[in-house]
């Protein structure tokens, strides 16, 4: 494996991570807002 390809999945699978906590979050503060 290529060092480019391993930042590339790294940085595609942290970039999914924040996706998730961003939703998340957004669920929270939506609940909060009720």
């Amino acid at each position: 494996l290529s060092e480019n390809f391993l930042k590339s999945r790294f940085s595609h699978f942290s970039g999914r991570i924040e996706h998730d906590f961003g939703r998340i979050e957004h669920d929270f503060g939506a609940h909060r807002a009720i």
